[in-house]
């Protein structure tokens, strides 16, 4: 059901978005909030300021690598 998977993205982006506001320097969040902003929401661009942000807050390697890629992408336009 799209309605209520919308619903359950707003939820998941506020809840992260309380997080980042609780633990500022936590990377998870912001790693996710770039990830829903592409997969799942089709805002690439939106994604690229979390993907900053995590990278920013120095994630586990695996993870840093992920995002990364991830970013790269958006700004190639891919």
């Amino acid at each position: 059901d799209p309605t209520d998977a919308d619903e359950r993205y707003g939820a998941a982006v506020l809840a992260l978005g309380r997080a980042t506001e609780i633990e500022p320097d936590y990377a998870d969040p912001y790693c996710f909030l770039g990830i829903i902003q592409v997969r799942f929401l089709d805002a690439p661009d939106s994604a690229v300021e979390f993907l900053d942000r995590c990278i920013e807050a120095n994630p586990p390697g695996d993870v840093r690598g992920l995002v990364e890629s991830l970013r790269d992408e958006i700004v190639a336009g891919d």
